[in-house]
């Protein structure tokens, strides 16, 4: 406890220094006029236990919490308009002992205020401090380590005020509470979430620092504030995301949140609904450019793009990075994205709903995901360098793609992932992937000319029919083509890595199902034919 405490003070004040103005801890420990209680300490009078001192309050009075009896191994209920203040918020301690059965602190009094505690081991289901009350007052405490979170439940017209919450597995939580004020909190290392809006409207969330585990340990998608809720305000907020793995810093559903001055470093928005209002936010100290319903203009500044209903877009020569979506496009058409570089994004590309547009001459570096289309459709995805990824190029219920010129190397899962139809994959050259081209739940699809190189598996059809592969070089892989459970696909004048006269016979099977639960499917060995494989390699450039 001794070492802790000058070590945590360091800390909030390297992080205040990095916030600047716009977060500022206060000390906003609120007094009634009442009498006052004492719980420790040595008056004659002084009550032991802070329930017993809670039980015996008036409304309007206080209960004052000395820290020489700390720690209190206590389970509190608080059900009338009366403060609880400790003497010191790090050393006077509650401590739920882990117990799974009952909250810390457990608030139905409305007009209650608590202040001034170090809340800690608190189990997995109850919370530290569990508000189900209006008009109340939580602050200037520190929730953790294992101290649960703060929760408000159909709750009304709180604040929640200038708290330390830390090492716990979530931060601050609303569900169906409306009207409340949630600002210049510090949110460190905490697992899952740090503010997280569930069925909540109109609340303002401000000023409030959420710093992640530079050890890039916990959930692998932590969202720091995610509203579920509509009409809220995000005001001047600072999420500092982790260094080793792509993180939310914002996630929005629900409708017509406004978010200002919002300050994103090594994180990103991630978007679920449309009806927002965002302006003057940042990502790695470059803004978040979101535009709904633009056409004509031109992008080359920004540390992330939302387009929303968007038409004739150009987006060109960004470095985007630590996002969870570096550039998202939803109902767009037309737009042009190229020359950009990526670098960690969850996504560095993704593209809903959206037609007619073209991605070309863009570099992805150590992303999840490269480029990823769903439900769009005529898209050209052209001559792109993709390494690194888990997949580079996904084509998700997207016809009529173009997929040409793209060199793709060491991706994790697959190179080029198609679940769609009547789409063109040429040209490309794949080297060094778990699979090279994978063609699932697709059909009428060309694969032609391509370079497969060095993988795990060159071409894996499952589900897949109707399909041409032609002309392709399948070179050095540990398994150049099988398919599973499809049909009349046509090999075509393919080089499958050596010179082969006759037939070239590609392995495959048909499983059926076992209608007993507890039964295996049946295994059917199946063989297609490139009836005239190529006897030397192609030029492919």
């Amino acid at each position: 406890m001794k070492h802790f405490i000058p070590v945590l003070v360091i800390l909030l004040l390297v992080l205040a220094s990095f916030v600047g103005e716009s977060f500022n801890i206060k000390n906003s420990t609120a007094f009634y006029d009442g009498n006052i209680l004492y719980v420790g300490g040595g008056g004659p009078d002084n009550y032991t236990k802070i329930q017993d001192a809670i039980d015996n309050s008036s409304d309007g009075d206080t209960v004052f919490v000395f820290d020489d009896s700390s720690p209190y191994y206590e389970e509190l209920v608080i059900n009338k308009p009366i403060s609880l203040v400790g003497e010191n918020k790090y050393t006077t301690i509650i401590d739920g002992n882990f117990s799974n059965e009952e909250d810390i602190i457990y608030v139905e009094g409305n007009g209650a205020c608590v202040s001034n505690f170090r809340i800690q081991n608190c189990d997995w289901y109850p919370t530290g401090i569990n508000v189900r009350a209006r008009y109340t007052n939580i602050s200037n405490n520190i929730i953790g380590p294992e101290g649960g979170s703060i929760s408000l439940r159909y709750s009304t017209g709180n604040i929640v005020d200038s708290n330390i919450i830390s090492e716990n597995s979530n931060g601050i939580g609303l569900y169906e509470s409306n009207e409340n004020t949630i600002s210049n909190n510090v949110f460190l290392s905490n697992n899952n979430a740090g503010i997280s809006l569930s069925s909540s409207d109109k609340n303002i969330i401000s000023n409030n620092l959420i710093y992640e585990k530079t050890n890039g340990s916990g959930s692998s998608f932590y969202k720091a504030i995610s509203l579920g809720g509509s009409n809220n305000i995000l005001l001047n907020n600072t999420v500092v995301g982790s260094l080793k793995k792509s993180y939310i810093g914002i996630s929005l559903s629900g409708t017509s949140n406004k978010l200002y001055g919002n300050k994103l470093v090594n994180c990103s928005i991630n978007i679920l609904s449309f009806d927002h209002t965002m302006e003057s936010n940042t990502v790695n100290d470059k803004p978040i450019v979101y535009f709904v319903d633009e056409s004509d203009k031109t992008i080359d500044n920004a540390g992330q793009v939302i387009l929303v209903q968007c038409d004739n877009i150009t987006i060109k020569k960004l470095k985007l990075s630590k996002t969870y979506t570096a550039i998202n496009l939803q109902e767009c058409t037309n737009c042009m994205i190229y020359d950009n570089w990526f670098s960690q994004n969850y996504y560095c590309l993704k593209l809903t709903s959206s037609n007619n547009n073209r991605i070309y001459d863009n570099n992805v570096l150590n992303s999840s995901g490269g480029v990823y289309l769903y439900s769009s459709k005529h898209n050209e995805i052209l001559s792109n360098n993709i390494t690194n990824t888990n997949t580079g190029i996904i084509l998700a219920y997207s016809p009529n793609s173009k997929i040409s010129g793209n060199r793709i190397y060491d991706s994790h899962s697959t190179g080029i992932l198609v679940s769609s139809s009547f789409s063109r994959i040429i040209n490309n050259i794949i080297i060094n992937c778990s699979t090279g081209i994978s063609i699932q739940i697709g059909s009428k699809n060309s694969i032609s000319k391509n370079e497969i190189i060095n993988n795990g598996l060159g071409i894996f059809l499952a589900l897949a029919s109707f399909n041409t592969i032609s002309k392709n070089n399948l070179m050095k892989n540990d398994l150049n083509a099988l398919f599973d459970n499809s049909i009349r696909n046509h090999w075509v004048r393919n080089y499958w890595g050596r010179i082969k006269i006759g037939p070239k016979i590609v392995i495959g099977f048909f499983s059926i199902p076992n209608y007993d639960p507890w039964g295996s499917p049946t295994i059917i060995p199946w063989m297609n034919f490139d009836w005239r494989p190529r006897i030397l390699p192609y030029k492919i450039t």
